[in-house]
């Protein structure tokens, strides 16, 4: 009789469905939204009880007296995301020196299109809320999820015109940085200034190594460990680890030979921050209790802000924001983008998702407004996605689907 061999999967094909995911922003799309609904039928199950039992558990990490101590969910939201933010601020990097975004001239209507698409959101949400107890929540609406905007436009029109997927993918990263720079500034707690002293002369080191090119990976990660912990001690959210040390990475090779640095570390991460921890992170936060999240009294000023915001400010901001630009003479529209292609962009940017669910576990405090705001969230990134997907049939009715 002969011998059955075994045979085990590589170590590269045990991951080759991660790097498909990652690879392939459609893919991405359908993974979030299939985590996300399974967080929603945990909590609101017959074993709701057992979902904040999961990710409320404190955890320590460290050694005895130098431990510290946070809930699982915070060490996702606090430190894996710093890595998601490491990805973030290389992509944004790259773009300012090779891409769409290195000729001031053409990153001039991105840019435009991006400030439009987040003041006017947020002008929207004060106006709503400026009265209530959740005006802290004006820099929800800011927020486009780059990776659900444009894996929906891939997933519901594919064949539409590559100009169209450029426009949103610039706008929408200068709009992850704009959502940084609120999280850094906007909600961050009291500062604690011996913390950021330490803070400080992380960075001032990361700057010499910088400076002098060093061009190993390792020691920048090494720096990372003690600026998140100051960050963390010093009031300021210590994610925002991620974009100072993605920016200290140089992010050219040497003698013009290989890959940089920064394109090494942003290829060896992008399917981990894909397939891992933005589907993690949605797990942890996605999974909204409907009965908090209508407990009485509704927060009604918050979830009207941010459905607003998304909804309505994001396709108004990024459309009139663009129009003004090029009425202006700052910017033109290239070739293939028209008006009705902009607006399109606008809807699909409505999608907040990722970034403003983080924004909304910053904003506030109390658990049944919190839940109200992401149940807010996720309608109104669903309502932008079906607009979305609504319009582009009606401008690209031959678009491949």
């Amino acid at each position: 009789m002969s011998r059955l061999r075994v045979v085990r999967p590589s170590r590269g094909r045990l991951f080759d469905p991660f790097r498909t995911i990652a690879q392939d922003a459609r893919l991405s799309s359908i993974l979030l939204i299939a985590v996300t609904l399974a967080a929603l039928v945990w909590a609101n199950s017959p074993w709701g009880a057992s979902y904040d039992a999961v990710w409320e558990r404190p955890t320590a990490i460290g050694f005895r007296r130098a431990a510290l101590t946070l809930t699982v969910r915070e060490w996702i939201n606090d430190a894996l995301m710093a890595v998601f933010f490491l990805v973030v601020g290389l992509e944004i990097e790259r773009e300012l020196l090779v891409g769409t975004l290195r000729d001031i001239r053409a990153a001039a209507l991105p840019i435009a299109a991006a400030l439009g698409g987040m003041l006017v959101p947020a002008g929207i949400y004060w106006l709503i809320a400026a009265r209530s107890p959740y005006v802290s929540g004006w820099g929800i609406p800011m927020a486009t999820d780059i990776a659900f905007a444009l894996g929906l436009l891939g997933l519901l029109a594919p064949g539409v015109p590559p100009v169209m997927r450029a426009f949103l993918a610039a706008l929408a990263i200068i709009d992850d940085l704009g959502a940084i720079l609120v999280i850094a500034f906007g909600y961050g707690a009291a500062p604690a200034w011996d913390a950021l002293l330490g803070a400080t002369l992380c960075v001032a080191l990361l700057v010499v190594m910088r400076a002098r090119d060093v061009r190993a990976i390792t020691p920048y990660f090494l720096m990372a460990v003690p600026l998140w912990l100051f960050l963390h001690a010093g009031g300021i959210h210590p994610s925002l680890t991620g974009i100072v040390v993605a920016f200290a990475i140089p992010p050219t090779s040497a003698h013009d030979r290989g890959e940089s640095p920064s394109l090494r570390t942003e290829r060896a991460l992008h399917g981990w921050v894909a397939a891992g921890v933005l589907p993690l992170f949605a797990l942890a936060n996605g999974g909204v209790h409907a009965a908090d999240a209508i407990h009485a009294p509704i927060p009604t000023a918050a979830m009207l802000g941010v459905i607003a915001g998304l909804v309505v400010g994001k396709p108004l901001g990024i459309f009139g924001a663009t129009w003004l630009a090029v009425r202006s003479g700052v910017a033109r529209l290239p070739e293939g983008l028209t008006w009705t292609r902009v607006g399109v962009v606008g809807l699909f940017g409505g999608i907040g998702f990722t970034m403003s669910i983080f924004v909304t576990s910053l904003a506030f405090t109390d658990a049944h407004v919190t839940a109200a705001a992401k149940s807010a969230v996720l309608a109104a990134s669903i309502v932008a996605a079906v607009l979305g997907g609504i319009a582009v049939r009606l401008v690209e009715p031959r678009v491949s689907v």
